[in-house]
């Protein structure tokens, strides 16, 4: 009768763990703003999240040069050489000093084309990218019947000058959530995969005013893979609910587009 009891319990024990990787998952809206960006990864590298996936867009520099903020055509050049010089701005160096200071964290690397090996791609500014940064790449949103709908995402691509493979930003917060899993499914897929939203998955949102209002403690972010994004839930990509043709569309932000790939990838 015991032995009994204590299979019945651990049955209800593993069908308790099935599913909760959607609770490990916490996003993090905020403002266009890298001034606030500094506050808010600050902010989290005290609160210990387990990863912090940084979904902003990161891409351009400042491009400042020293002591002259506001350069016009009246400056003048030693060389063409000294007019192409970049420096980062103030604000970029305390951004770039407080992602260096993150534990753990994700960022976007580039924007690129699904299945598409040869392109002019979009890379991440680097005076913002640490050097030792675990970093994803992204695909391009788009379907020529639909605008804005998302259909697919890229596994990985093969890195030709470092001859290792990168992979896609979901797959690195998979990675996060249950490393066993994910290496099964990319074992398992080595293209392209269309992305599954029949399942309906909630996650966790916070707004960073919440936080920085006092209205929710930072405890709720500790040990948790934090997804940070400008958009609101629903604001912008549709994707269609379900396998038929003729389902209704509704709309995800980018950062749940990424959360629900991460949870199918580990088949949750």
């Amino acid at each position: 009768m015991r032995t009994r009891l204590l299979l019945i319990l651990l049955g209800l024990g593993s069908v308790f763990c099935r599913g909760q990787s959607h609770k490990n998952i916490v996003l993090l809206t905020v403002r266009n703003d890298r001034s606030e960006l500094i506050d808010v990864v600050r902010f989290l590298n005290a609160n210990n999240p387990r990863l912090t996936c940084v979904n902003v867009d990161l891409f351009e520099c400042d491009q400042r040069r020293p002591h002259d903020p506001f350069p016009n055509d009246e400056d003048h050049f030693d060389s063409l050489a000294e007019r192409s010089v970049m420096y980062p701005s103030e604000g970029e160096k305390q951004l770039s000093r407080e992602l260096n200071a993150s534990r753990s964290l994700l960022m976007l690397s580039e924007v690129r084309p699904v299945g598409k090996e040869d392109y002019a791609n979009v890379s991440v500014c680097g005076f913002l990218h640490p050097d030792n940064v675990t970093s994803g790449f992204i695909n391009l949103i788009g379907d020529e019947r639909i605008a804005n709908q998302v259909k697919e995402f890229q596994v990985s691509i093969h890195d030709f000058f470092t001859e290792k493979e990168i992979y896609h930003f979901s797959v690195n917060v998979a990675l996060a959530l249950n490393a066993e899993k994910t290496q099964a499914f990319i074992k398992s897929h080595n293209d392209t995969v269309e992305i599954d939203f029949d399942r309906e998955r909630k996650f966790d949102t916070y707004s960073f005013d919440d936080f920085a209002e006092n209205k929710v403690s930072g405890k709720v972010l500790t040990g948790k893979v934090l997804i940070i994004g400008v958009s609101q839930p629903g604001d912008y990509f549709l994707v269609r609910k379900g396998k038929n043709k003729n389902a209704a569309l509704k709309k995800m932000s980018t950062s749940e587009i990424f959360a629900n790939i991460a949870c199918q990838i580990i088949g949750e």
